[in-house]
């Protein structure tokens, strides 16, 4: 059974913040106490805290025999008379109540009750409390909800509070998630003595008014913590979440009596409350969580359930609750907010419960590991990580972070070949971090381990990692090595479509036909960055095999003209040209034709502006470029802004300025060769930077600025050599170029130029 006593300390009410005899940190806690099982326990605790308390209370008259404390009045301070008792009282109390707490003894000695030796606790105590923060909830909740319920509303915060201690202690405790038998006793509180204008808002909203005959007339006084309400709190946190396990054997809610009767003795446990709630925040400052949890810890130096009324809170509650129902994902989301706060109360849930959650995710996934069973939990967290990253809602900090929490389950799962699926779904994730990041000397061994483990996953899947891999490959300028990998990949998935063609007839929807036609296309892009003719073949056997696909049909006919440009195939540039517009020839009409592809969303307006300029340039001659140039321009006006700032706008840039200079428009070729930088963000390791920065030194090139260009060309391949390692002295001379400025040309092809 578990018995949960709970007092409060400080001020919760904003008008009433001037009492100086209040805490200035405001809580609401106590203990927590586990009887283990055993029957005897919980009479035999309430022995043992007034034994406790009964040893204080002589030590102290031993030291001081003048001041004649007793027990229980002096354990609390009434209305100042009896301060220097009290004062000496606390002292002993925070010499020894660690070692009560821990180990049942006061002093290291076994304590004794009415001349008898109490047998030794088997039960455990936790301490609990719920601590305001220097701002609450207040700004929170005085945001979203109505006057009725804002939290700087009469003693609305103390209710919240309340509510909050149930929550975490009661329905959703992370160390007791089944509670069980309860026994509850709980510290009535009264509102202070108000006017009639701090009255007000308690007569306003209902709060219940204490019938008093010794108050002067005017003064008022109301009751926050009662049977009825704490009742209240419990009974709307069951209809809520229903908990089947939770029984109430015991249930009080009262006034502390600190006089010698019948009724101390069975106050023992709210006693022991109102002491760890002066403990914890005697002296302490405003509001600090921090240091709480350090006096906690103190006490007791285990797991104890110390929280914060804060706005950090509500994300640990989601996290909480989300694992009580296994599903990491969503709670590894929830404590990835908390991760990038900073806030004392953010600390204390960094340090403490973050860290909690994340070993309770590896202590449940080992054990499904050790029992011989699929890891379910851990299993679907890995596939809503991995479908995270195909959705435009992609937090790249938030996937890695939960990344890392979920990929130490890796080495467990290394120890089985039943778990060789989720070792390829890691591996997989971890080479699309890296990909996504541009990473690809860490992508390398996640790739390798996804070979490893390619035969527990379906081959499509498997091809998906080899496409990404590949796109990495290119990122980093590596076209011998991505060539070399996706020729794999086609001798895998074309394999598998002819077969299925022979086998299923050629009307059949054949296996592997889409991720099929896909990497015949990426296949064309490396070949065409490394300037091979063989890229031709790819595309025009990607384009045969699609059907109604507009889109993508349009996307691998635009990286086919990209090849014919870097080719200087001219004619079949214009055939092929006239074919993406729609059977339509002449430059003007091709724009207009561009203009409204994009408009119906079947092409990307910048990347169709990118192709058309890459062509007129190599392509059309000064007149007929003069000739088109105005199309050109308002064109270019039409693409909305927002579109402006990234790739392939640097290139877009470059061109509009290589044709400026084309056409004698020199003063507007320095605009745009300005425009360049300005069109993404510059990051040293950034691919698309790299582009940016070669496209400026190209058209400061081709400016006349010889000397410019060249000390642009010097800093960009400092830059490369730094980050891409296709770019140090060795690979140079592999490739046996002769100069920088020459290799960077021969690097930067296709659609880097």
């Amino acid at each position: 059974m578990i018995t949960i006593a709970l007092d409060e300390a400080g001020v919760f009410e904003e008008s009433q913040k001037d009492n100086t005899n209040d805490s200035l940190t405001t809580l609401i806690g106590g203990i927590f106490f586990d009887d283990k099982g055993d029957e005897c326990e919980f009479d035999n605790e309430k022995k043992r805290i007034e034994a406790y308390y009964r040893s204080v209370i002589d030590s102290v008259n031993k030291q001081f025999p003048e001041l004649h404390a007793s027990y229980p009045m002096d354990l609390h301070s009434r209305n100042g008379k009896n301060n220097h008792k009290v004062r000496n009282v606390k002292k002993k109390v925070s010499e020894t109540l660690p070692g009560f707490l821990q180990d049942g003894l006061y002093e290291g000695n076994a304590l004794i009750y009415e001349n008898q030796e109490l047998p030794e606790r088997t039960g455990k105590y936790i301490i609990c409390a719920v601590v305001k923060s220097s701002k609450g909830k207040t700004d929170l909740l005085n945001r979203e909800l109505g006057e009725f319920f804002r939290d700087d509303v009469a003693s609305n915060m103390y209710y919240h509070v309340a509510s909050d201690v149930v929550e975490h202690l009661i329905f959703h405790n992370p160390l007791y998630p089944n509670i069980g038998k309860l026994n509850l006793d709980i510290a009535t509180r009264q509102s202070s003595l108000l006017d009639q204008e701090k009255s007000e808002k308690y007569e306003e909203f209902g709060y219940t008014r204490n019938n008093r005959d010794d108050l002067e007339e005017g003064i008022k006084q109301y009751s926050l913590m009662n049977s009825d309400v704490f009742r209240t709190i419990l009974t709307e946190q069951m209809l809520n979440e229903p908990k089947k396990d939770i029984s109430i054997s015991s249930y009080k809610v009262r006034s502390i009596s600190y006089y010698p009767n019948k009724k101390s003795k069975d106050h023992v446990f709210l006693y022991m409350a109102d002491t760890i709630c002066s403990f914890l925040t005697r002296n302490i400052g405003e509001d600090d969580v921090v240091e709480v949890r350090k006096r906690a810890q103190k006490l007791i130096n285990q797991k104890n359930l110390i929280f914060a009324y804060d706005e950090v809170d509500l994300y640990f509650k989601r996290a909480w609750q989300a694992m009580e129902i296994k599903e990491y994902y969503d709670a590894l989301r929830e404590i990835y907010t908390i991760s990038t706060m900073d806030t004392p109360e953010a600390k204390l849930y960094q340090e403490y419960w973050i860290r909690y959650i994340k070993e309770k995710i590896q202590k449940e996934t080992l054990e499904d590991v050790k029992d011989g069973r699929l890891p379910y939990a851990f299993s679907e967290a890995l596939d809503e990580l991995r479908s995270a990253y195909m959705t435009n809602a992609l937090n790249p900090a938030r996937e890695e972070f939960i990344y890392s929490v979920l990929s130490q389950s890796k080495k467990a799962l290394e120890e089985d070949i039943r778990y060789s699926k989720l070792l390829y779904y890691i591996n997989d994730i971890g080479v699309l971090i890296n990909c996504h990041k541009g990473n690809l000397k860490d992508a390398e061994p996640y790739f390798e381990n996804c070979e490893k483990y390619a035969g527990s996953v379906d081959l499509e899947e498997y091809t998906r990692t080899r496409n990404r891999y590949t796109n990495t490959l290119l990122d980093y300028f590596e076209y011998e090595k991505a060539i070399g990998v996706i020729r794999v990949t086609l001798d895998l998935l074309g394999g598998l479509y002819n077969l299925s063609r022979q086998k299923l007839g050629r009307s059949r929807l054949c296996f592997g036909k889409t991720e099929y036609v896909k990497t015949l296309s990426q296949a064309g892009q490396t070949a065409a960055f490394l300037r091979d003719n063989e890229a031709l073949g790819f595309f025009d056997e990607s384009l045969a095999l699609m059907e109604d696909n507009l889109a993508n049909k349009k996307i691998t006919q635009s990286y086919r003209l990209h090849y014919l440009i870097d080719a200087g195939e001219k004619e079949l540039y214009i055939d092929g040209m006239k074919e993406y517009c729609g059977d339509v020839i002449m430059p003007s009409e091709q724009l207009i034709a561009l203009k409204e592809m994009g408009h119906r969303g079947d092409v990307n307006p910048s990347f169709a502006l990118y192709l058309f300029l890459k062509g007129a340039y190599f392509f059309y001659s000064k007149d007929e470029l003069e000739n088109v140039w105005r199309e050109i321009l308002d064109y270019e006006k039409s693409i909305d802004i927002g579109r402006k700032s990234s790739h392939p706008w640097e290139l877009i840039y470059k061109y509009l300025g290589l044709i400026s200079l084309r056409i004698g428009k020199m003063e507007q070729a320095k605009q745009y060769s300005k425009l360049i930088l300005k069109s993404i963000e510059i990051k040293d390791e950034s691919l698309v930077a790299a582009i940016a920065l070669f496209a400026e030194a190209e058209l400061t090139d081709a400016m006349g600025d010889g000397a410019l260009a060249g000390n642009k060309y010097t800093k960009l391949y400092e830059k490369l050599e730094k980050n891409f390692p296709l770019f140090n002295p060795d690979c140079v001379k592999q490739y046996k170029s002769k100069d920088k400025k020459e290799y960077m040309k021969k690097r930067f092809s296709y659609m880097y130029n």
